[in-house]
């Protein structure tokens, strides 16, 4: 049997009137100590979940492939392989010694 994990009890959170009526963020009303409690106990109910309520192998497996994208994201957020990254490369000196290419004015009209 799946062995449960202990979830802490929420904090009750104040959020006055005027952030939520304009929009700041929740975050800038916690302190950074109480908004690591917050994530954490998340962490822990999505773990509580997926110990509990998956089994099936093929959900799994797209969580595991939904996890490593988001979680590698930060990390590596061009997604060529090195091979792309120099046939990428090698086009654009290809373009550039044919003459291929806008000067930095010619952008600039472009796009502003």
């Amino acid at each position: 049997m799946p062995k449960k994990y202990k979830i802490p009890e929420p904090e009750p959170s104040v959020v006055n009137e005027p952030s939520v009526s304009y929009g700041t963020g929740y975050t800038s009303q916690v302190s950074s100590e109480h908004y690591r409690h917050l994530i954490s106990e998340r962490k822990l109910k999505l773990i509580d979940r997926i110990v509990n309520e998956i089994n099936d192998g093929e959900v799994l497996e797209e969580l595991e492939q939904t996890v490593f994208e988001l979680t590698h994201k930060k990390r590596l957020p061009c997604r060529f392989t090195p091979e792309e990254l120099n046939s990428r490369a090698a086009t654009a000196i290809e373009d550039y010694e044919e003459g291929e290419y806008m000067s930095h004015e010619e952008m600039k009209k472009m796009f502003f």
